[in-house]
């Protein structure tokens, strides 16, 4: 029974091995790597900025 569920888990999905050519590889290992860099220079810093910002000063002790 397990073998059936795993087996429709896997097609419903797509798991199974998947692949990328080297150059897909590459191309998409630089793809993450920059946009994970874009954030952090853009939009990843708001977050802290606006806690700091939440709370007056007699909160923060």
């Amino acid at each position: 029974m397990q073998y059936s569920a795993d087996r429709t888990r896997n097609r419903v999905f797509g798991l199974g091995n998947p692949t990328l050519t080297d150059s897909a590889g590459t191309i998409a290992l630089l793809a993450a790597n920059l946009y994970v860099f874009c954030f952090g220079f853009s939009w990843g810093p708001v977050t802290w900025v606006l806690l700091g910002e939440m709370f007056n000063n007699r909160n923060c002790t």
